[in-house]
């Protein structure tokens, strides 16, 4: 058989592997069997420009080969570099500026929803969204959970093919002194926090806090541990954008028949505006004075706004009948 027509049975059959490889290809979404496509494509074109030198060499071109050979060399480095670029781009889990540009505008078109964050990345032909919104902080558990669910609809009409995961926060201040101060709490040694302010300092989130450590740790200790405190804030809070801490010492526990008197009376005051005993209860004495703490029990559908405005009571009518306590301090969980 001649060179040109086994030349051609190649191209045929080049031809042919590069159709149902794309095919298959984009029916799939698959990088894989996008790479093979083109391993196809470019056998395909070299398969055509070997036979095109082989034509010119025959006319008396004897230039036509060599001019081929470079043409298979410079197709070889291109497709190596294409493959090299897509598929880097799907194991660093890049996506595309204009699948992330969709699923911004998407979700900024949707009332009472605040974008906070917006992670994406492609494996695999699929897009997945890493998203966290923010909702009025009186919104119901109901509402919440009906935010993020417009939220991925969104996301998956304005991206197809796409795995959406939504965080719901609430959207004031309050809500981030909440998150603030839960953050510190969760940092090992810290045993109280108060005095937590958040303030915007031209369009910049500054968080202030004290800490109470024990007041035997010496100082280089309790300066990691301001510091552990500040990166779990930036962690729970991204949009924060610098932490400041005043370290205290923890003072001891109060003790004695005077304030057993008074935790039986906080007591029946929280069972008589929450209708629950308190979960916990707490003195601490300072220079000050007497320090309660006081930790409600509320039903988990109770909205941040309600629960503000429950702790505000219980701590009004503590002060109220035991003025010698100097602070109350209320915390409310689930």
């Amino acid at each position: 058989m001649r060179p040109g027509a086994i030349v051609l049975i190649v191209i045929v059959v080049d031809a042919s592997r590069l159709m149902l490889s794309l095919r298959v290809a984009r029916r799939y979404e698959s990088a894989a069997l996008e790479a093979s496509a083109f391993h196809f494509g470019s056998d395909l074109a070299g398969t055509t420009a070997v036979l095109v030198g082989l034509l010119l060499a025959r006319a008396g071109q004897p230039e036509g080969d060599a001019v081929a050979a470079l043409f298979v060399s410079a197709l070889v480095l291109i497709a190596a570099a294409r493959l090299i670029r897509t598929n880097v781009d799907v194991l660093m889990d890049r996506v595309s500026e204009e699948a992330e540009d969709a699923a911004r505008n998407a979700i900024g078109q949707l009332q009472g929803v605040e974008l906070r964050r917006l992670r994406m990345r492609e494996s695999g032909g699929r897009h997945f969204a890493d998203v966290v919104i923010a909702v009025a902080p009186d919104a119901a558990v109901g509402q919440a959970h009906a935010a993020a669910d417009a939220v991925e609809e969104a996301v998956e009409r304005a991206v197809p093919r796409s795995d959406v995961v939504v965080h719901v926060e609430p959207g004031d201040e309050e809500a981030l002194r909440e998150r603030a101060h839960a953050a510190a709490l969760g940092v090992p040694s810290v045993r109280e926090v108060h005095n937590v302010v958040v303030v915007d300092v031209r369009g910049a989130l500054q968080v202030s806090l004290h800490l109470k450590l024990p007041g035997e740790l010496p100082l280089d200790d309790a300066h990691d541990v301001a510091e552990d405190v500040e990166r779990a804030i930036r962690k729970a809070i991204p949009e924060v954008a610098g932490v400041q801490t005043h370290l205290e010492p923890l003072a001891e526990a109060a003790r004695g028949a005077e304030l057993e008197l008074d935790a039986g009376s906080i007591a029946r005051i929280v069972e008589d505006e929450t209708g629950r005993r308190p979960r916990d209860l707490r003195f601490l004495t300072t220079d000050q004075g007497v320090v309660a703490y006081v930790t409600l029990t509320l039903d988990p559908s109770t909205t941040l706004a309600e629960a503000h405005e429950e702790a505000s009571g219980v701590e009004d009518r503590i002060r109220n009948a035991h003025p010698e306590i100097a602070e109350v301090i209320v915390h409310t969980e689930p």
